[in-house]
């Protein structure tokens, strides 16, 4: 599965209603490696799984080295999916530069996909997880500490 590098927003969409499923990709800017360090991309996890539990139900995520993808859907009330992922994007960069006393900056805007009905949920979560698979981080998905889904037990 590829994605196109900049996608257009499909006019008349409903960004800000819960339902539709979301593939998102943030960047890091300049695509620094900020999550090779164990804490930011820890950071990441947590930050994820407070939203799971909060506001988007987290079908899959991976945090690489210079991004991060999350497969989501929105709970309502939902706000847009621009402010959920701007909201996400400055908890991340505040807790980083407390935890770490550097700087850490995010690409500006973010991509994203919306998953149509005659894709599979399931296919495009392992596109997401196999992303370290592909870079040659680790030979198997769930050897990666920082990809998984808070929706499915991956284990099955």
């Amino acid at each position: 599965m590829k994605f196109p590098g900049h996608p257009e927003r499909l006019d008349g969409f409903p960004y800000d209603q819960a339902g539709p499923v979301f593939h998102c990709r943030l960047g890091c800017l300049d695509r620094k490696p900020y999550f090779s360090e164990p804490v930011l991309a820890d950071l990441v996890v947590e930050a994820l799984r407070f939203r799971h539990a909060h506001s988007a139900e987290i079908f899959a995520y991976c945090a690489m080295p210079d991004h991060l993808h999350v497969l989501l859907s929105l709970l309502p009330p939902a706000p847009p999916l621009s402010r959920w992922v701007g909201d996400l994007k400055r908890w991340v960069s505040h807790e980083a530069r407390e935890a770490t006393g550097r700087g850490f900056a995010w690409q500006p805007n973010f991509f994203e996909h919306v998953v149509r009905r005659n894709e599979e949920l399931s296919t495009v979560a392992q596109y997401i997880l196999d992303n370290p698979v592909r870079l040659g981080l680790v030979p198997r998905s769930q050897d990666y500490r920082w990809c998984g889904s808070f929706t499915w037990d991956l284990e099955e």
